[in-house]
C-alpha cells in the first residue's frame, strides 16, 4: 500500500530518488476526467433537444387535433348540404310528376264533363249537311255506296258522340280537337273527289266514266284508309285519358303529401340543433382521442348551422295574365295530312287537266274549292297563354281563374329554385311521352301540344304548391343570400371575406402543457396554462363555378355553378324554363309501344353530382379577428392563452 505522494508518483518505495520522466509516462485518470466534461455537454444538449422535441411534438399533436376537429365540423356541414341538395331534387322530381300528369289532361280531369264551344262547333261541322249526304263515295258500283255510307256514318258517330262535352283538357283536348278537324278535312276531301267525279263524267259526255270511276274509288279508298288511322289514334287518346284519370288521385292527394313529407325532411336536415348534436359528438370524440382538455368553435356551437335558408314564398299581386310557353315547338302536320294532301293534289291535277282540255271555252268549267288544313282552320293559336294550342281549350279557363285569384308574377316564378329543380325533370319525363305520341298517336299532334301544356303547368303548379298555407307548407332550401335572378353572381362569390364568413369554420383547442424533461427551472414552457392551436376548414362545392359568360343562348341552360342546392353535373346542361327543351328525335326509335317508354338517351340533361366537400385552409386573419371579438373565444384565450394580454391575431399565426 502506497503511503506517500512520492511513492504514488514514482511507483517505488519511499526513499528512492524522484524521477520526473516517470511522472510524464503515467496516464492513469485522464479518460475519466474527459468523460466527465463530455457527459456534461451531452447532458446539456439532451436537455435542450429533449425539451424542444417534446414541445414541438406536443404542438404538432395539438395542431393535428385542431385541424381534425375543424375538418370534422365542415364535413358535417358538407354532408348536410349534400343531403339538402338531394332532397331538393326529390321534391323537384315529384313536382315534375304532378306537372306531367296535369299536362296530359289538366286539373279539370275529375270525371265531370264540361261543354266546350269549340268541340261543339266541330261536331256541327262534321255532322251537319252537306257532309253526311255528299261525303260517301259516288259511283256506278252500287254495292260500294252503302258500305262507304256506313263508314262515313261510323266516323260521324265516333267523333261527335261526346256532344261537345269533355272531361280532359290540356294536351288530350288539343289532340282530340286536332283529330276532329282532321276528320272534317278528310270528309271534305271526299266531297271534293265526288265533285271532280261528277264533272269528269259530265264533261266527257260519258266517255270517261271508267277512268272517273277508277279515280274516285281510288281516292275514297286512300282517304278512308287515312281516316281509319285517325280512328285508331282517337281510341288510343281515349286510353291515355283513362290512364291520366287513374293518376289524378296521386296528383291531387298522394304527391302533395309526399312533397310535404320531403319538405319536413328538409327541415330536419337543416335543423341546427341536430347538426350541432352530430358535430359536437364528433368533436368530443376527437378531443378524447387527442387528449384535448378544452375547445371552442367559431361560429360558436350554439350558432352552428348550414349556410342555407328557405326559399322565399312566391310574390303575389304583382303579375298578370296566363303562364306562357316560350317553346318554339309547333304542331307539324301528321303523316295522314300529307296523304290527304297528296290525294287532293291528284284531284287538283285532274281539275286542271279537264280545264286545259276545254280551254277553248272561256273560264274554268270545273271549279271545286278544295279543303284547306292550315293552322287557322283548326283554330290553333299561340296568342293566348303563349305557345300553340286551341284557344277554346277549357284548361285555359282554369289557368285564367288561378291567375285572377292569385296574380302570380310568372317572370319571377320561372327563375325560382322550385322551377329550376322541376323543369329539367319535366323535360326528361315528357320526352318518352312525346316519343310515344309521335310514334303511335301521330294524327293528334299531342307530341307538340304536350310541350306547351307542361311548360304552362310547370309554372302554375310550382306557384300553387309553394303558395299553399302554413299548415301544408312546402319549400326548397337555397344558399343564404342567393337571388333567383342573379344566381352564380352572389356577393360572396367576389368577396373572400364574405365567403369565409358563410362557409368557413375555425376551431380553437387546448392541450395541457408538457413537463420539462430536464432542468425544469431552466427549460420552462412559455405558456404554463397549456398549448393552444387553431384550425380552419371550408365547406365548398367541387363542381366549381363557371358563370363568367354564357356558353349557350341566354336562358337556355341554368347557371353553371356548383355553389348551389341543385348541383347539376358540370358542365350544366339542365335547361332553364323557357325555349330550352329536348327533342324526342334524339331518342332511339322504339320498336314497340312498350319499349318506347323504356328508351333512355345518352347525355341526359338531368345528371346530378352531389359534390359538397370539406378541406383545410389557411387561417384567415379577418375571420380570426371576428372570432376573437366573440366573448366565448376571448374567454377561451383569457383562460388558456399566454400569460399576457390577448395576442394580436397576426401573431397567433406564427
Amino acid at each position: 500500500m502506497r503511503t506517500s505522494l512520492r511513492e504514488w508518483i514514482d511507483g517505488g518505495p519511499a526513499g528512492e530518488p524522484f524521477r520526473l520522466s516517470r511522472l510524464h509516462a503515467l496516464e492513469d485518470g485522464k479518460i475519466s476526467l474527459s468523460a466527465l466534461f463530455v457527459a456534461l455537454a451531452f447532458f446539456v444538449t439532451i436537455g435542450f433537444v429533449g425539451n424542444a422535441e417534446m414541445a414541438v411534438f406536443r404542438k404538432l399533436e395539438t395542431q393535428n387535433a385542431a385541424d381534425s376537429m375543424a375538418l370534422a365540423s365542415s364535413t358535417w356541414r358538407a354532408r348536410g348540404m349534400n343531403a339538402i341538395t338531394a332532397n331538393n331534387h326529390l321534391m323537384g322530381e315529384i313536382s315534375a310528376l304532378i306537372t306531367v300528369i296535369e299536362g296530359l289532361g289538366g286539373p279539370e280531369l275529375d270525371g265531370s264533363d264540361e261543354q266546350v264551344a269549340i268541340s261543339a262547333d266541330l261536331n256541327d261541322s262534321i255532322s251537319n249537311e252537306p257532309i253526311p249526304s255528299q261525303a260517301p263515295l259516288q259511283t256506278v258500283v252500287v254495292v260500294l255506296i252503302p258500305l262507304d255510307q256506313q263508314y262515313v256514318n261510323f266516323l260521324i258517330e265516333i267523333f261527335t258522340e261526346d256532344g261537345g262535352n269533355h272531361d280532359a283538357g290540356a294536351t288530350i283536348f288539343d289532340g282530340q280537337m286536332t283529330m276532329k278537324a282532321l276528320v272534317y278535312y278528310g270528309l271534305n276531301a271526299k266531297i271534293a273527289s265526288n265533285g271532280v267525279y261528277k264533272a269528269w263524267i259530265l264533261l266527257s259526255f260519258g266517255t270517261g266514266t271508267a277512268a272517273a270511276e277508277v279515280f274516285n274509288i281510288s281516292t275514297h279508298l286512300l282517304l278512308d284508309t287515312a281516316l281509319l288511322v285517325v280512328v285508331k289514334d282517337w281510341y288510343l287518346t281515349k286510353g291515355v285519358e283513362v290512364a291520366a284519370s287513374v293518376l289524378q288521385p296521386a296528383r291531387e292527394k298522394v304527391f302533395p303529401l309526399v312533397l310535404r313529407g320531403l319538405s319536413l325532411h328538409g327541415d330536419t336536415l337543416a335543423d341546427r340543433v341536430k347538426l350541432r348534436q352530430a358535430t359536437e359528438g364528433s368533436l368530443k370524440e376527437l378531443a378524447s382521442r387527442f387528449q384535448v382538455s378544452e375547445f371552442e368553435t367559431f361560429p360558436l356551437m350554439k350558432d352552428f348551422a348550414l349556410p342555407i335558408e328557405i326559399e322565399e314564398k312566391p310574390a303575389s299581386g304583382t303579375g298578370v295574365g296566363l303562364p306562357r310557353s316560350l317553346s318554339e315547338t309547333r304542331p307539324d302536320d301528321p303523316p295522314v295530312i300529307n296523304e290527304i294532301k297528296e290525294v287532293l293534289s291528284v284531284v287538283q291535277d285532274v281539275i286542271d287537266t279537264i280545264n286545259d282540255a276545254l280551254a277553248f271555252i272561256p273560264g274554268d268549267l270545273v271549279s271545286i274549292p278544295l279543303p284547306s288544313f292550315d293552322k287557322g282552320s283548326r283554330k290553333l293559336t299561340n296568342a293566348e297563354g303563349g305557345g300553340w294550342g286551341f284557344a277554346g281549350n277549357h284548361s285555359f279557363d282554369g289557368l285564367r281563374k288561378y291567375g285572377n285569384e292569385n296574380s302570380p308574377d310568372w317572370e319571377k316564378e320561372r327563375v325560382s329554385q322550385w322551377v329550376r329543380a322541376t323543369y329539367p325533370h319535366v323535360d326528361e319525363l315528357r320526352r318518352s311521352f312525346r316519343e310515344l305520341f309521335g310514334d303511335f298517336i301521330s294524327t293528334s299532334g299531342m307530341s307538340s301540344h304536350f310541350v306547351h301544356w307542361t311548360n304552362r303547368y310547370t309554372l302554375s303548379a310550382s306557384h300553387r304548391l309553394r303558395s299553399e298555407g302554413d299548415g301544408d307548407d312546402r319549400h326548397l332550401y337555397v344558399v343564404k343570400g342567393s337571388k333567383a335572378d342573379s344566381k352564380g353572381t352572389e356577393p360572396w362569390t367576389n368577396s373572400p371575406q364574405q365567403a369565409e364568413e358563410m362557409f368557413a369554420v375555425q376551431v380553437f383547442v387546448k392541450r395541457p402543457a408538457p413537463p420539462a424533461i430536464l432542468t425544469p427551472p431552466l427549460f420552462r414552457n412559455p405558456n404554463t396554462k397549456g398549448i393552444v392551436s387553431i384550425g380552419e376548414s371550408l365547406v365548398y362545392n367541387a363542381n366549381g363555378r363557371r358563370v363568367t359568360g354564357p356558353t349557350s343562348p341566354p336562358g337556355m341552360t341554368q347557371p353553371d355553378t356548383g355553389w348551389d342546392t341543385l348541383n347539376w353535373k358540370t358542365p350544366v346542361r339542365a335547361f332553364e324554363w323557357g325555349p330550352g327543351e329536348n327533342s324526342p328525335g334524339d331518342l332511339e326509335r322504339a320498336t314497340s309501344m312498350f319499349s318506347a317508354g323504356q328508351k333512355m338517351r345518352s347525355g341526359a340533361t338531368t345528371h346530378i353530382e352531389l359534390n359538397w366537400q370539406s378541406k383545410l385552409v389557411p387561417i384567415g386573419v379577418p375571420r380570426l379577428e371576428s372570432a376573437l371579438s366573440a366573448p366565448p373565444i376571448r374567454k377561451f384565450f383569457d383562460k388558456n392563452g399566454p400569460d399576457s394580454l390577448l395576442p394580436d391575431p397576426k401573431l397567433l399565426l406564427h
